[in-house]
């Protein structure tokens, strides 16, 4: 990827970066945010917030 002038993709402003990714089911999805995912740690309300997470962003819509 070769991001903006001042975007940083962990190399430095402006570096680009080589790696090689494999798609799940759904593709592959990029967090541009430029701040980590905070999942709970606890088991039972990180698989809440995740599942949340994936009705947000239709991960896996219904019928499909």
């Amino acid at each position: 990827m070769q991001p903006a002038k001042m975007s940083n993709l962990g190399q430095g402003a402006g570096m680009p970066v080589t790696r090689e990714v494999q798609g799940g089911v759904v593709g592959v999805m990029l967090d541009g945010r430029g701040r980590p995912l905070q999942l709970p740690a606890d088991s039972p309300a990180r698989v809440a917030a995740l599942t949340k997470w994936f009705k947000a962003v239709e991960l896996y819509p219904q019928g499909s």
